[in-house]
């Protein structure tokens, strides 16, 4: 009898442990579920709230390091700065027209040069990019045409005849069967052009109009363009956002992202996916479901992607912010000093990321596990 009970008692407590395990199991069920749909699709054209903002996943992620690996003070406003393919050049350029190429290795200047003045426009938005064949320094402004420098000496080259039309402070490079091509937006069309000789091979009439951002997946022959209200009659264009296929100028993505210009664009290498930022926040987009994937409210200041297309960093004041793509998850942040960063941009093998501040300083972060 005695027995019986202790059988009884010993039976009670392994159902009550069973039925612990299947609500410890139940509780991590829906926690995943929850986490599954914080990053769950929103409606086309929709802006998701805060419960549904991409979640945060800060153990065993990429984080940016502490202290950076490499600092330049330039004493100049910057405008832009560009990194070659192996993450030894880099090269950045000021608001008072000047250009310069780093030598990281070295840890020195190479050279400066100051583009020929415009009129009587005191300052230029200067965007820059490395060519593939790291020979060449491609320069896009607003008052000027497209310029192609010289990586050795910084001399100018050839400048690409744009007709006297205005350009927007972006410049992509797209790989066209073998033929590297520079992707340039005037007031009016889309210029892709040849930077050995600066003839142009493809032309996208009215593509250019109001763009004021613009990003190449060149494996993918992509193109995104973030537009801007250029006068009262345009104010619709403002957080427009526009996919198109090369070289054929064919839309496969016409969205709008609030109301604010889309200064920050940036194409996963697959051409699939896209995130866009501006001061109302960032929004990443599947192109081929014609969906917004996920959004939040964080002024961006700057959008960067590894080029993989497994990582993307975003600036918002003195903070980076690295994320998982596409989910949105997010793997670390990170504040950069105490001035605010207002440009970011990988190195090829996304081990690093330099950044540039509003103090003129120039830096190098390690980014580990």
């Amino acid at each position: 009898m005695h027995c019986k009970s202790c059988i009884i008692a010993f039976a009670s407590v392994l159902l009550i442990i069973s039925a612990a395990s299947c609500a410890k199991m139940q509780s991590h069920n829906d926690v995943a579920q929850a986490q599954d749909e914080a990053t769950a699709k929103a409606a086309p054209g929709s802006e998701t709230d805060a419960a549904s903002a991409p979640v945060q996943d800060m153990h065993g992620a990429q984080r940016i390091s502490d202290s950076p690996r490499f600092t330049f003070n330039t004493d100049v406003r910057l405008a832009g700065i560009a990194l070659s393919s192996d993450g030894g050049l880099l090269a950045y350029a000021d608001l008072d027209r000047s250009v310069y190429l780093l030598s990281l290795k070295k840890q020195s200047l190479l050279w400066q040069v100051t583009l020929p003045a415009k009129g009587a426009i005191s300052e230029e938005d200067i965007a820059l990019a490395f060519a593939q064949n790291e020979k060449y320094i491609l320069i896009s402004s607003y008052v000027r045409d497209p310029l192609v420098l010289d990586v050795k000496s910084g001399a100018i080259l050839r400048t690409f005849d744009g007709g006297g039309e205005w350009f927007a402070p972006s410049v992509g490079i797209w790989d066209n069967g073998g033929l590297e091509l520079a992707v340039t937006a005037s007031n009016g069309d889309v210029h892709c052009w040849d930077p050995s000789n600066a003839d142009e091979k493809v032309n996208l009439r009215g593509a250019g109009e109001n763009v004021i951002a613009l990003h190449v997946a060149s494996q993918s022959s992509t193109m995104a363009t973030g537009l801007w209200a250029n006068g009262e009659q345009d104010q619709m264009e403002n957080g427009r956002l526009l996919v198109r296929k090369l070289p054929s100028g064919k839309i496969e993505l016409d969205v709008r992202q609030g109301k604010t210009p889309l200064r920050h664009i940036a194409l996963l290498p697959d051409g699939e996916h896209v995130v866009a930022g501006s001061q109302q926040g960032i929004a990443c987009w599947s192109i081929v479901k014609k969906q917004q994937l996920w959004s939040n409210s964080s002024e961006c200041d700057g959008l960067a992607i590894t080029a993989d297309g497994k990582t993307m960093a975003y600036i918002n004041g003195t903070q980076i912010v690295l994320c998982r793509i596409p989910s949105g998850k997010v793997l670390s942040k990170t504040t950069c000093g105490q001035h605010k960063v207002s440009i970011a941009v990988f190195t090829g093998d996304g081990t690093a990321i330099a950044t540039g501040s509003s103090d003129g300083s120039i830096a190098l972060w390690q980014i580990s596990q």
